[in-house]
């Protein structure tokens, strides 16, 4: 083992005793934010940078009352520090320019809004779970050719439809059908939405099962699905997502500490993608410690090495001589079982929405983005991550899925996977 492996296993041994909510906002932030989509800018062209901060949130509330000034703007970004303007918002997309004032621009869903939503949202999403489990028979016949032993049932529906079908595809299909308009590209190439949310005490994100975390390499990706209420400290890439983070200080944007997480990030990726790999292999069944070394190229020490992690996390079990999955791998072999569930999914949200669209889009008016102009297309995107999160949660409660909060259940709130990037190609099914 290097030394570098061995830092690194020590590290994700004390973090995972240690971290915090991976990405949660603190308990004193005002509002919680997110992108669908991506962004890799940085500076004060970042949404994260720029919005993450009280001053900052206080003024995006206000925007959610009445347009601001550049002054309030300025005010604002005085009390951080950060060298940044008014054409920073615009250009994340978060305000727009109306004469001498700055217009809310995006999904801000203030705390009012979120119990109006909450009310009438709950109809959509029990109508939607009905229309999955009206063809519950049909998905598992094709869930039956699924032959990982020890995988629950419940985690391969629940991140094959909750996951692959309702969020990856609903989103393809909501904007080819043009119910939604896809994030804009911002101008460093980047295309994403802005959403927000006020933060109070008797509205969450809880049980809203739509965020997807990933990290792709070669051909492989290590996936986390769950809520955005949860700690995802066992489960990966969020756990050495973590790691990094945590090395150095959450808070600390010196320049040793952006150099030595800049220096360290090849390591995390080579860990990440060993993980993967080592999974992937399983697949095809239980292995031992030669087979996994000679499969993966990886030293046996290596291996060796990794095998207790996974182990602790609860992505393998190893017993004698041999190592089994514990979590859903989706390899190759698995491509025309996806196809299929992925084709009937399309059509039933095709059906669904053709139905339930237009009511809903008159529940949601005069919800805050309405009355900002912010056009409904763009408004839907977060719309269908209430309705399809909450569904997944009904279709959990119902016994579909797996219930993300079990008592003894090691991940809270999200399930892991590791799939092939292939089998989540962009596609089309028809109606």
């Amino acid at each position: 083992m290097t030394r570098i492996g061995a830092f690194l296993t020590l590290c994700i041994a004390v973090t995972m005793a240690l971290v915090p909510p991976l990405f949660a906002q603190d308990d004193e932030s005002l509002i919680q934010m997110g992108v669908t989509g991506s962004s890799s800018s940085r500076g004060a062209d970042n949404p994260f940078t720029l919005i993450r901060n009280q001053p900052v949130e206080r003024l995006l509330l206000q925007a959610a009352e009445r347009p601001v000034t550049k002054a309030e703007i300025e005010a604002a970004l005085a009390e951080i520090g950060l060298e940044a303007g008014p054409e920073n918002f615009v250009r994340v997309g978060a305000l727009r320019q109306d004469g001498d004032r700055y217009t809310l621009a995006f999904n801000l869903f203030t705390a009012e809004d979120q119990r109006r939503l909450e009310a009438f949202n709950a109809e959509y999403a029990s109508s939607l779970a009905d229309a999955i489990l009206d063809h519950r028979d049909e998905f598992d016949a094709i869930f039956a050719r699924y032959d990982l032993d020890g995988v629950d049932l419940g985690d391969l529906r629940y991140l094959i439809i909750g996951c692959f079908i309702l969020d990856w595809d609903g989103l393809t299909l909501t904007a080819e059908q043009n119910y939604r308009r896809s994030g804009p590209t911002h101008p460093n190439g980047d295309t994403y939405t802005l959403w927000s949310r006020e933060k109070a005490d008797d509205v969450t994100l809880r049980d809203y099962f739509w965020g997807s975390h990933n990290a792709y390499f070669e051909n492989l990706v290590l996936t986390s699905f769950g809520d955005h209420d949860s700690s995802r400290i066992y489960v990966l890439p969020d756990l050495s997502w973590s790691v990094a983070v945590r090395l150095n200080g959450s808070e600390s944007v010196d320049q040793r500490s952006r150099l030595f997480r800049r220096a360290m990030a090849p390591q995390f990726e080579d860990f990440r993608q060993e993980a993967a790999r080592t999974m992937m292999v399983l697949r095809d069944g239980p292995a031992d410690l030669a087979t996994l070394a000679e499969r993966t190229g990886l030293d046996p020490m290596r291996i060796e090495r990794l095998l207790p992690l996974l182990d602790h996390i609860g992505y393998v079990i190893q017993t004698d001589e041999l190592v089994s999955a514990n979590i859903v791998l989706l390899g190759e072999q698995d491509l025309s079982m996806m196809q299929e569930a992925r084709a009937l999914g399309w059509r039933i949200m095709g059906r669904w929405l053709a139905d339930n669209y237009q009511s809903f889009r008159q529940q949601a008016e005069g919800l805050t983005p309405s009355r900002f102009d912010v056009p409904f297309e763009r408004q839907f995107t977060q719309f269908w991550h209430y309705i399809f999160g909450a569904a997944n949660h009904e279709l959990a409660q119902r016994g579909y899925f797996s219930d993300q909060y079990a008592d003894g259940r090691l991940w809270q709130g999200h399930t892991p996977m590791v799939w092939w990037a292939q089998l989540n190609l962009p596609a089309s099914f028809g109606n």
